[in-house]
């Protein structure tokens, strides 16, 4: 399942993050494969000094991916060493979208 954030507002990211540990939490990983994609706006929290840093570290942990859209970075001007650890970065954010859906993954737009 691809979860898609392009919103910072912290309500977006609770409810995105919550989603997230939940399917952790009753399915695990794996047999569920989850990846979070953040583009726009919603790159400020897979930034390190993000409020939920610690909460994304930790799901990484537990097999969760989380990425964020190169082409967006550039336009806000963020780079991958202002990205949190394990926070991979993908060429384009739609590409990946396009991507995962042909794979038959299912999309959630949060």
């Amino acid at each position: 399942m691809l979860f898609e954030v392009d919103s910072a507002k912290p309500s977006a990211w609770s409810m995105t993050l919550g989603a997230v540990a939940h399917i952790v939490h009753k399915v695990g990983i794996p047999p569920a494969r989850l990846e979070v994609l953040a583009w726009g706006p919603g790159l400020q929290m897979l930034l390190k000094n993000a409020p939920d840093a610690m909460e994304i570290t930790i799901l990484q942990m537990r097999g969760v991916r989380f990425v964020a859209c190169q082409t967006s970075m550039r336009r806000l001007h963020i780079t991958a060493r202002q990205l949190a650890p394990g926070v991979s970065v993908v060429a384009g954010g739609m590409a990946e979208l396009m991507k995962r859906h042909n794979e038959g993954w299912a999309e959630v737009k949060m």
